[in-house]
């Protein structure tokens, strides 16, 4: 996230949000595997270190702690946090409901 520079004030519009959350953990689940096309991941392992890994990016509390001065520099904090909570939502929906199959 560079926004105005390296160190500079985050926008919201500087954040390369992922475009469809629903799918956010399988294309990671896929591309983490190895597998560039986008598939489906091959065994739940994938599926979970996947989520492991989105999750470390978009957890709320995370988020914050590496971005906080940069995001309130930006003056966008409210919109962002609340972006970053229903990502980090859309990614915990989507592993508990393949973990209960």
């Amino acid at each position: 996230y560079r926004g105005a520079g390296a160190g500079g004030p985050l926008k919201y519009d500087d954040i390369p949000w992922p475009p469809k959350m629903s799918a956010l953990l399988h294309h990671a689940a896929a591309a983490g595997g190895g597998n560039s096309s986008g598939a489906a991941p091959a065994d739940a392992r994938e599926l979970k270190l996947a989520y492991h890994r989105c999750i470390r990016r978009w957890h709320p509390d995370k988020f914050a702690a590496r971005f906080k001065l940069r995001i309130d520099a930006g003056g966008e904090a409210d919109r962002i946090m609340e972006r970053v909570n229903a990502v980090a939502r859309a990614l915990t929906t989507e592993f508990a409901k393949h973990s209960q199959q």
